[in-house]
């Protein structure tokens, strides 16, 4: 195993490589490892069979940026004080700085990123730490070119290395292409909706939808293939520390939803899959207990001997995934607005309604029980309320800037997002 530095004073670079893959607007149920019934998803599939996958992995935001901020910092928008796309941040003056990349570049691992769209470019402030950090020249830019250029990165580099890759597909508007619209709805799609009750699941556009979305999926699983044979081209791939995952899922058109940034199960449950170097000795396996967004961190730096001081790994909301379990993962859209998983429940509060679901006899969320539950909705209630507000106040980690510039706010329109006009 690697050694743990928490707290210590780290001489050199003693830990491995680590790549990190966020694929935007990726439903886990829309994968074949997460048990969709189209094979839209072969190479990560084959990437899931050699790695740990959590079946009930959640995210913390339903939107790009908040979502992404939580994740390099494990700490939830509460306490970042990141909610929306249009965010531009920069650090308090607090020392140690706090996003990952940082505590890595300063402990001598090289650094770089390559971003796919707008909500996550160079403006934002993530960028600190990461000595390369490529975002599109417009307002997104497809898998397979994001790929080729964090292969242009790796041909040079050398270990220990932290590199970030975003796709950006499947986040709409779908438009795969041509190769990959290979889905046409059938059979199989008519039952998936089915079962989710789909307000019609033989409209037209709801099918289609479908169809472009898993193209989209399938694009970037190409393009994901092509990072894993670069990397195991390079060797050591066996002590390689790679992890998969999601920002948000996307509505589809469930529950009456089409995109995102809303509190449905459709748009918080992601995909997780860590491999993890094999001298830890870890088997890959499925996992089932719930999990957040957050916890990703935690994991590499308890197990990965990361150079991360005590004092920030202490403030960390994720927990350590191989050695403790949470009872709840905790997701926000706004401050106002909470979600809470539970392995029986799933807990909503709205600024006008509460919703709570039973998520074993009801796993698509068809059925609010909350009338018929008020004790539960109580206890949860609470508890969300206590997550929420254990931030000394909202932007504690950063400084805020709520205006984006007049090209950054053009560009998130572009991409379908509502852009205040201020």
């Amino acid at each position: 195993m690697f050694p743990v530095l928490f707290g210590g004073c780290v001489p050199g670079p003693s830990g491995p490589s680590i790549v990190v893959v966020t694929i935007d607007t990726l439903r886990a149920d829309h994968l074949g490892s997460y048990g969709y019934f189209r094979d839209t998803s072969p190479n990560l599939d084959r990437f899931a069979r050699e790695s740990l996958l959590f079946e009930n992995a959640f995210s913390t935001a339903a939107v790009t940026l908040p979502a992404h901020v939580a994740l390099w910092t494990s700490r939830y928008p509460n306490d970042t004080g990141i909610f929306r796309n249009k965010y531009v941040f920069s650090p308090r003056g607090i020392d140690p700085p706090r996003l990952f990349a940082q505590w890595l570049r300063d402990g001598g691992w090289r650094t770089a990123a390559f971003v796919s769209a707008t909500p996550l470019g160079a403006e934002t402030g993530l960028p600190a730490g990461f000595e390369r950090y490529k975002g599109p020249g417009h307002s997104m830019r497809p898998a397979a070119e994001t790929t080729d250029r964090a292969l242009a990165w790796l041909a040079d580099v050398d270990e220990p290395y932290f590199l970030w890759v975003h796709y950006f597909e499947p986040h709409g508007p779908y438009a795969p292409p041509e190769a990959f619209r290979r889905f046409e709805a059938d059979a199989g799609l008519d039952a998936f909706l089915e079962a989710r009750e789909f307000a019609d699941s033989t409209d037209a556009d709801v099918r289609e939808r479908h169809d472009l979305y898993d193209g989209e999926i399938a694009a970037t699983d190409a393009a994901f293939s092509r990072l894993v044979a670069a990397l195991q081209a390079r060797g050591g791939w066996d002590e390689l520390a790679v992890v998969v995952t999601a920002d948000h899922g996307e509505g589809l058109m469930e529950h009456g939803v089409a995109g995102h940034v809303h509190l449905g199960r459709e748009q918080l449950h992601v995909p997780l899959l860590m491999k993890l170097p094999r001298s830890l000795g870890i088997a890959p396996s499925r996992r089932s207990e719930i999990v957040s967004t957050v916890d990703i961190i935690p994991t590499l730096v308890a197990n990965l001997g990361l150079p991360v001081a005590a004092v920030v790994a202490e403030e960390f909301e994720g927990v350590d995934l191989l050695r403790e379990s949470r009872q709840e993962a905790f997701s926000q859209a706004g401050q106002s607005r909470h979600s809470l998983v539970t392995d029986a429940w799933r807990f909503v509060e709205h600024p006008d309604r509460v919703q709570l679901f039973d998520r074993r006899s009801d796993p698509h969320e068809l059925l609010d029980v909350a009338a018929a539950h008020p004790e539960v909705v109580a206890r949860l209630r609470a508890r969300a309320i206590e997550l929420a507000g254990e931030a000394t106040d909202s932007g504690v980690l950063f400084e805020v800037q709520a205006r984006p510039s007049g090209e950054r706010r053009r560009q998130l329109r572009a991409l379908g997002y509502v852009v205040d006009p201020d």
